[in-house]
């Protein structure tokens, strides 16, 4: 493991930043970040905590997102609220040895979510 952290009150693009260095970038694909399925339609209708504009806010300077990239899944990104999930950067062979061993413990949910690469303009892209 290179890095673990816990995605609490900064949100998965807050607690990202503090695990990257000056060598690094972490590219984010969107359609692998596991979403509760009511999500993107409570964003939509305004549903948003004040503490997640703040997040985005702060971070949005130091994220590329890509054209496909709406406002809302911008937010949710940066949401606000605690729900304990951990946010590790691993070997991709270590990380498929992980999930499988969370699966078969029935202990949670876990995915690939991107990669890390070389450090570019900004600290984290979303795609």
């Amino acid at each position: 493991v290179h890095s673990c952290t816990d995605i609490t009150g900064f949100g998965l693009l807050g607690h990202a930043l503090e695990c990257i260095n000056d060598l690094i970038t972490f590219s984010i694909y969107s359609n692998n970040v596991p979403l509760i399925k009511e999500a993107i339609s409570l964003c939509e209708q305004g549903v948003i905590p004040g503490g997640s504009k703040r997040n985005l806010k702060y971070i949005e300077d130091k994220v590329l997102f890509m054209n496909n990239i709406d406002d809302s899944f911008k937010l949710i990104l940066s949401d606000a609220q605690t729900y304990g999930g951990l946010l590790v950067s691993m070997s991709e062979k270590d990380a498929k040895e992980y999930i499988k061993e969370i699966e078969e413990l029935s202990f949670g949910y876990a995915a690939i979510i991107g990669d890390v690469i070389p450090k570019g303009t900004k600290d984290i892209i979303i795609h």
